[in-house]
């Protein structure tokens, strides 16, 4: 059998990353946890996590200091994209 090429092996490294994400995001937290150790891409960020714990509190605010909860989901749901 021919050896791959740098990038053969980088193609079929990005497809096996994408093939996983797609499981990532569907299956259970066993799943999850051995996915993450085969592709640490994979693994939530400590700031990711506590974003995202904003943004399911924020879903019942109606208001905090003058600033309303839908401005605040806004805000924290654009900082997702900023990496």
């Amino acid at each position: 059998m021919k050896e791959l090429s740098i990038e053969q092996k980088a193609q079929r490294y990005d497809e096996a990353l994408e093939n996983a994400r797609h499981y990532h995001s569907e299956m259970g937290d066993d799943v999850k946890c051995v996915l993450e150790e085969c592709f640490h891409e994979l693994k939530e960020s400590e700031n990711e996590k506590i974003r995202k714990a904003l943004i399911r509190f924020h879903k019942s605010t109606i208001d905090i200091d003058g600033i309303k909860g839908d401005d605040i989901l806004a805000w924290l749901e654009k900082q997702g994209g900023q990496r």
